[in-house]
């Protein structure tokens, strides 16, 4: 199954970052209230794309999805259907093959008890799939990764069909030992759920030689449910062999679909969290945009996403960003309590956001890539980093010396009033030191500070300089 995340896989796709200090645990906590889409999503989410090509491919299939949300909801159902199939499955593969083995003939009724049980299965997950290729079916998908998933659904039911798996199976699962001194019986309660597995103790009886032959085009309708067994243990294990190998071969099909589609679930778990963010931000009233690719990057009247899980949207200030591709970096600064930490969060969630194939609370953005993301939010409020024993300033300097290490050509670094624990002479220095190494690499920078004599950028025409005041931002 190819990716409903990345058009081409090859060569870099993601850079990893670190989103403790945006607060997008706490912001997402209500808006995404399942646990596992929650993780599905940030791991997407703190895997941000570096190819323009991926991010409108999920921009493709986000918009899908909003026009087929049931489409969504219901194919995510069918695949944890598929999961609990898998982990019954195992969990009967497992106590079939623990029975004890005390003879020959004990032995080819576990054989064919396993292929009842992985006969079972199998139909159940060609069911499974054919449920999917019909939602698929009955919407109008315009994106390139769904109408993948729906090809590729299609190439399924066809190859099974055309090897008559389904009608195989049924079969191999109406396999039935009648009065063998070993029998399993299979009781499934709701939803096709197993419930129990026994093994019963009866009397022997001879039964009839099945006239088909396993897995053929030309499948015979004579076939008979009973086994004859014959009286010499050699040729009973001959027979038990042939039918372990049945069973193997049903539970490999079963196991490779199940696997197939394993990461189209976890896919769809993204874009199921995905469209509760921007369902949240229609109840909020808030405008979104899909931001478009651009060097320069232009976002207008962008709102802060924590600040909109926590206030009503007419109590919340919403603020331009302009970043040029010839600007090197953006001081940001404005009195106490004035939105400069807001400020610089809703601008890092921006292009955080983008590039994940999101949807940003704005009117309207233009945004360019970048190949790095890096966050060092050093307030009272940041546990992100530290070490015991550590004075604060030591803290910060570790935490800053491993980005400016790291951060490479072309990548963003968001600092938020780092080095107020120390002199203010010794702060403007190793401030302006870290600037000027970052720009020095091709890293474009954005920091908040209260230090107001960093020298080296007064007088740069390539340093955007922002004030904040009462949460509003002007270009100085």
């Amino acid at each position: 199954m190819q990716s409903i995340l990345f058009r081409t896989l090859s060569g870099e796709n993601t850079v990893p970052c670190q989103l403790t200090e945006l607060h997008l645990a706490d912001t997402f906590f209500d808006i995404i209230n399942h646990t596992e889409t929650q993780k599905s999503f940030f791991k997407v989410l703190g895997t941000p794309c570096v190819k323009i090509e991926n991010v409108l491919y999920r921009q493709a299939a986000l918009k899908d999805f909003l026009n087929n949300e049931p489409l969504l909801e219901a194919a995510v159902d069918l695949l944890n259907r598929l999961s609990e199939f898998n982990n019954e499955f195992l969990h009967a593969w497992r106590a079939i093959k623990s029975i004890k083995r005390e003879s020959t003939q004990s032995s080819i009724y576990s054989a064919l008890s396993s292929v009842q049980i992985s006969s079972f299965f199998l139909k159940r997950i060609y069911y499974v799939i054919s449920g999917l290729r019909s939602l698929f079916e009955e919407c109008d998908l315009a994106s390139d990764a769904l109408k993948v998933v729906k090809t590729r659904l299609d190439e399924l039911i066809l190859r099974f069909d055309e090897e008559a798996l389904p009608k195989i199976a049924s079969e191999f699962e109406n396999i039935n030992i009648e009065e063998t001194e070993n029998k399993f019986y299979i009781h499934f309660g709701k939803y096709g759920k197993i419930d129990q597995l026994d093994l019963l103790n009866t009397q022997k009886s001879h039964l009839e030689k099945p006239s088909f032959k396993w897995f053929s085009h030309k499948h015979s309708t004579e076939t008979k449910s009973a086994v004859t067994l014959p009286s010499n243990d050699a040729s009973l294990d001959l027979i038990a062999d042939e039918f372990h190998s049945i069973a193997e071969i049903i539970a490999h099909l079963s196991i490779s679909v199940i696997a197939e589609f394993k990461l189209l679930k976890d896919e769809l778990l993204f874009y199921k969290g995905a469209v509760r963010y921007v369902r949240f931000l229609e109840a909020k009233q808030c405008s979104y945009c899909f931001p478009e690719f651009n060097n320069n990057t232009q976002i207008y009247s962008l709102y802060d996403i924590y600040l909109l899980t926590k206030k009503p949207i007419e109590s919340i200030v919403s603020n331009d960003f302009i970043f040029h591709s010839s600007d090197f970096g953006c001081i940001i600064n404005g009195d106490n309590s004035s939105g400069k930490t807001v400020y610089l969060r809703s601008v890092a969630c921006a292009y955080l956001f983008f590039q994940a194939g999101l949807p940003v609370p704005a009117e309207t953005a233009q945004i360019s890539i970048v190949k790095g993301f890096y966050f060092c939010f050093a307030n009272e409020e940041s546990s992100n980093y530290g070490i015991i024993g550590a004075g604060r300033f030591e803290n910060e300097v570790r935490e800053v010396s491993k980005i400016v290490l790291s951060a490479q050509y072309n990548s963003v670094v968001f600092l938020n009033e780092i080095f107020q624990s120390t002199k203010y002479s010794e702060a403007v220095k190793g401030l302006s030191d870290v600037l000027n190494y970052l720009s020095k690499k091709g890293s474009r920078w954005l920091v908040v500070t209260h230090l107001g004599e960093l020298t080296p950028f007064q007088n740069d025409k390539r340093i955007i300089k922002i004030t904040l005041n009462n949460f509003k931002a002007s270009s100085i």
